[in-house]
């Protein structure tokens, strides 16, 4: 596979995580304490996996 699928792939997926996060936080506003810390971890972990 070449790397520019690859990273395409990545952040596609990275892209659909934030989403599924955002969609969360939306549906479980009770749970927010719960749901918050995993925000900062995707966005973490998408540019290092992109680069």
């Amino acid at each position: 596979m070449e790397k520019s699928k690859v990273k395409k792939i990545v952040i596609i997926v990275a892209i659909i995580a934030a989403a599924v996060v955002a969609y969360l936080q939306l549906v479980d506003r009770g749970k927010e304490e719960v749901v918050d810390p995993v925000v900062p971890a995707v966005v973490e972990e998408a540019p290092a996996v992109v680069e």
